[in-house]
């Protein structure tokens, strides 16, 4: 009752006295007050309004247990508690709090308040009623099975759909393999390519390096058809040429020359070049608008030969036409040292031209075409 009387007394002088200006740290919020630096508690000042601190409200019950064992107050921002029992403050943390408490563990970063009335390393409040404190450590434990309860479901429920996803991947593999499969024969079949395109050295390099790259996309036919396609003539016909005769070994090799009639049916002579490294189609001619007698085909071979390096070449081929045979008699008259030889192929297909007019031969096809 002399309690109750006293903190009557205490409540009918703070609001009798409206003459006084309350300090920005001693604000009179009814019965929640924050209080100045250094000032103890009373009984009537334990209910806070943590809000207007800028502190979070507590949302658990050991949270709201232990700040309630604490009156709070802020300067220049941040915000400080002051224990109950020992008066000893610390700067706001709840893990921090709750240690002074309990003494159970050393909380992790955080410097305490070097203010005078602060200490520097948290210590175990001696003065807190042993109910509290073990009322305090009861909830801390309670708190901390439930957050392992929820941890151990947690990786429980993780390690069950790893395995099941685990158990699925086989089976989801082979329908997606079938279905890629499938995708793949479509599109050759729809595009009218050869099915030996997915067998072919440069088509699985590409795929290969590809599908190393997460996000790639095809390039656009417009890229395909200007610039990426300059570029790759750019880079076989540099490769060609030092193949052809950027090494100090086989370069000599052979020019030939063959009639052939292009895709808008006009002729035209088809000038390569062959040693061990392969054949390189070099240059054409257009015959469409010329007499195409052994000069005229002289001169191209000429050309070519100049411009390759004579040096570098020692014979020329060309079919087994009279006008070839002349004209390689003006090409040797130019370069003694190279040599000129009729076409191999062209020499045996002549041959079995001549073999089929025989007149046991020719019958023999006709019944076989009939």
């Amino acid at each position: 009752m002399a309690d109750q009387a006293e903190a009557q007394d205490t409540q009918d002088q703070t609001a009798g006295n409206d003459d006084a200006t309350p300090s920005i740290l001693g604000r009179d919020m009814g019965r929640q007050t924050i209080l100045p630096f250094g000032s103890r508690p009373t009984p009537q000042q334990q209910d806070v309004n943590y809000c207007d601190m800028g502190v979070r409200t507590p949302k658990s019950e050991l949270a709201r247990k232990v700040m309630g064992e604490y009156t709070f107050r802020t300067h220049e921002g941040q915000s400080f508690a002051t224990c109950r029992y020992c008066g000893l403050e610390y700067v706001y943390n709840i893990t921090r709090l709750t240690t002074h408490f309990t003494g159970d563990h050393e909380p992790r970063g955080g410097a305490l308040q070097p203010r005078k009335g602060s200490v520097k390393h948290v210590k175990v409040c001696g003065s807190v009623p042993y109910a509290v404190k073990e009322a305090i450590r009861s909830l801390h434990r309670n708190k901390t099975s439930k957050q392992r309860e929820i941890r151990e479901d947690s990786e429980h429920i993780t390690s069950s759909r790893r395995h099941i996803q685990q158990s699925l991947r086989p089976m989801m593999d082979v329908a997606q393999r079938k279905i890629a499969d499938e995708k793949w024969s479509m599109t050759l079949s729809v595009m009218g390519l050869p099915f030996r395109t997915l067998a072919h050295p440069m088509f699985r390099e590409a795929y290969n390096f590809s599908s190393k790259l997460p996000g790639y996309k095809f390039p656009s036919s417009t890229a395909l058809r200007t610039t990426l396609l300059d570029k790759n003539f750019n880079d076989v016909k540099k490769t060609a040429e030092q193949n052809m005769w950027g090494h100090n070994f086989c370069v000599r090799g052979t020019v030939s020359c063959d009639g052939w009639t292009n895709r808008n049916g006009l002729p035209q002579v088809n000038l390569v070049i062959v040693n061990c490294y392969g054949e390189m189609v070099y240059d054409h001619a257009d015959g469409s608008n010329v007499t195409k007698d052994e000069k005229w085909v002289a001169a191209n071979m000429i050309r070519v030969i100049r411009e390759v390096g004579p040096k570098n070449v020692l014979q020329f081929t060309a079919d087994n036409a009279a006008v070839n045979t002349l004209a390689g008699q003006i090409v040797r008259a130019e370069f003694p040292h190279i040599v000129f030889g009729g076409c191999v192929a062209h020499g045996i297909d002549l041959l079995f031209e001549d073999m089929a007019k025989l007149p046991w031969i020719k019958a023999i096809f006709t019944n076989a075409t009939r």
